[in-house]
C-alpha cells in the first residue's frame, strides 16, 4: 500500500512540506505501536517549523534546559531519545559521573577490540 499525503500535504524530494495548509494539530500516542520507525535529531524546543511528526525526537545537547526541551516534545507526543557527544564540549562531567554521580566511561566509543577511541586528552 502506497503512502499518501493527508490534504495539504505533499512529499517533496524526500521533504515534508506544507502548501497553504496551517500545521496539523499534535498527534496522539498510539499505546499499540511498539516501533519506533522514524526520528530525527534536534538540538531545539519544539516549535512549529520543526514539527516532523515523526515517532521519536531525538533531543541533543546536555545542558541546563534539556529537560524543558525534552517536554516540548513529549508534550506533542513525540517520544524521546537523548543524544549527546563527549568530543565536542565539556562533557566530562557526564563522562566521568560528576554530573549524575554514574561513571560513564564504559559508554564511551571502542573499536572492535574494545579499545577506547578518543579525540586526545580526555575527550
Amino acid at each position: 500500500m502506497r503512502y499518501r499525503p493527508p490534504a495539504g500535504l505533499a512529499l517533496s524530494a524526500g521533504l515534508l512540506t506544507l502548501h497553504g495548509a496551517e500545521l496539523p494539530p499534535p498527534f496522539p500516542l498510539d499505546p499499540h505501536q511498539l516501533m519506533e520507525r522514524t526520528c530525527f535529531q534536534t538540538g531545539q524546543a519544539w516549535s512549529e517549523m520543526g514539527n516532523l511528526r515523526s515517532d521519536v525526537a531525538i533531543v541533543y545537547g546536555i545542558d541546563a534546559r534539556l529537560p524543558q526541551r525534552i517536554q516540548t516534545w513529549r508534550d506533542r507526543g513525540y517520544r524521546i531519545h537523548v543524544m549527546t557527544g563527549v568530543s565536542w564540549g565539556d562533557y566530562q562531567d557526564y563522562l566521568y559521573g560528576r554530573f549524575d554521580g554514574t561513571n560513564h566511561e564504559d559508554e564511551a566509543q571502542t573499536d572492535r577490540a574494545g579499545n577506547k577511541i578518543s579525540h586526545g586528552g580526555d575527550v
